[in-house]
C-alpha cells in the first residue's frame, strides 16, 4: 500500500527526485518489512518458550522445533509481504494491493484446506504456500523442514527480484 499510495499522492515522484537510487527505496521497504516480521516472530517465539518453561519442561528438541517453526512462519509471512510488494509495484496508482494480497492469501488457504479433504484437487498442494508451513509435522519430527524453508525462501527471493526489476523500470506518473 505504501508504494501505490505514494504514487497516488505524488510524493513518490518527489522522493525519487532525491539523490538516491530506486533500488535503495525498494530494498529498504522490503528489508524493513522483513525485520518487523522478524521482531514479531521473535516475540512470539519468546512467549512460546516462556510458556513451556512455566507450564512444562523445555527440552532441546522442543527448542529446536520451535526455532524451525518460527523460521518457517517468518518465511511464510515474508512471502506474503513479498508478493504484496510485487502487486504494488505492478499496480496503478490508488490500487489496493493489500486487499488483493489478502484475497490471494485467503484463496491459497482455502484451497489448501479443501485439498486436504478432497483428493481430486490434491495436485494443487505443491503450488500452495501453506503446504510448506506445517508446524504440527515439525513438532512431531515429521515432514521436511529443510525443503519447506528452501521453497519459501526461493519464492520470497523470486517475488522480490520481480518487484525490484519492475520498480527499476517503472515510470512513475
Amino acid at each position: 500500500q505504501h508504494i501505490s499510495r505514494e504514487i497516488e499522492n505524488g510524493t513518490l515522484e518527489l522522493l525519487l527526485a532525491q539523490p538516491f537510487k530506486r533500488s535503495t527505496l525498494i530494498l529498504s521497504l522490503w528489508t524493513a518489512g522483513g525485520l518487523i516480521i522478524m521482531l514479531i516472530m521473535a516475540s512470539a517465539l519468546a512467549g512460546s518458550i516462556l510458556a513451556i518453561l512455566i507450564f512444562h519442561h523445555l527440552t532441546t528438541l522442543n527448542l529446536i522445533h520451535l526455532l524451525q517453526i518460527a523460521a518457517n512462519l517468518w518465511l511464510l509471512i515474508y512471502l506474503i509481504l513479498s508478493f504484496t510488494l510485487m502487486i504494488a509495484v505492478f499496480s496503478r496508482p490508488g490500487f489496493k494491493a493489500g486487499n488483493l494480497s489478502a484475497v490471494i492469501t485467503l484463496v491459497f488457504y482455502l484451497l489448501y484446506f479443501i485439498a486436504q479433504i478432497w483428493d481430486d484437487i490434491s495436485f494443487t498442494k505443491p503450488i500452495n504456500i501453506f503446504h510448506y508451513f506445517q508446524p504440527q509435522n515439525v513438532m512431531m519430527g515429521k515432514g521436511n523442514i529443510g525443503r519447506d524453508i528452501m521453497v519459501l525462501a526461493g519464492a520470497v527471493l523470486i517475488c522480490f527480484g520481480i518487484s525490484f526489476r519492475q520498480f527499476e523500470r517503472r515510470d512513475i506518473p
